[in-house]
């Protein structure tokens, strides 16, 4: 069975942090930063995000959310699709983190480590898929 986006894409995209400005008037799509667990829950409720929709080679939107559920020290970032188009979407194309934690630190090398860019710092960290 296909995914039924809700369309109602001015609430939806008011609960996107559009960091990057890429909304300015008319959009194809724009990027997002800094979304949380509950915030990817809620767009996952709400059908603005399918659970089973993946980047490429990265993990699911469902497995993003159960990894941000497990460590709040980090957040997704992403992009979201114009409603206008065909593949209207809400798209997670990976974490960011600023955690000390070691234990979620491992989880996030088990998880990103395959990551198209994966950044370790001392509590910084970054994944990336294309």
């Amino acid at each position: 069975m296909e995914f039924k986006y809700n369309q109602d894409w001015e609430l939806r995209d008011s609960m996107l942090n559009d960091v990057y400005g890429d909304k300015k008037g008319d959009y194809d799509i724009f990027r997002f930063d800094g979304v949380t667990a509950e915030t990817l829950q809620k767009l996952v409720d709400l059908k603005f995000a399918d659970p089973y929709e993946r980047q490429n080679e990265s993990p699911t939107i469902a497995e993003f959310l159960d990894f941000l559920n497990g460590n709040p020290d980090f957040t997704a970032h992403g992009y979201a699709v114009n409603v206008q188009r065909d593949d209207y979407r809400v798209s997670i194309e990976g974490v960011r983190g600023n955690s000390h934690d070691a234990q979620q630190i491992l989880r996030f090398i088990q998880m990103f480590r395959m990551a198209d860019e994966f950044e370790i710092e001392n509590g910084y960290q970054y994944a990336w898929f294309d």
